[in-house]
């Protein structure tokens, strides 16, 4: 079994976005993730903030595309009033 990574909204930013200086770190993560060494996990909550924000600075259909592109290497938490707490 591999490991889990919770990555937050910042993370998928810098991958996504594609920003310096932390692109390299979290491109490093996408492909453990795409190699099946680990296994990424975002909040439901950080596909909304990450679009928003590539959508803002941005294309439209090139962030939808890379929004989907990133689902295929991560898992969506749960997010219930269990998880909350």
């Amino acid at each position: 079994m591999n490991a889990k990574l919770f990555l937050d909204t910042n993370i998928v930013l810098d991958l996504l976005g594609e920003r310096a200086p932390f692109y390299d770190g979290a491109a490093k993560l996408a492909t453990l993730a795409d190699l099946g060494n680990v296994t990424l996990v975002v909040s439901a909550q950080s596909y909304s903030t990450v679009n928003y924000f590539l959508t803002k600075f941005g294309n439209a259909e090139i962030a939808r595309n890379k929004l989907r592109k990133f689902r295929v290497i991560s898992d969506v938490s749960d997010l219930d009033k269990t998880v909350i707490g």
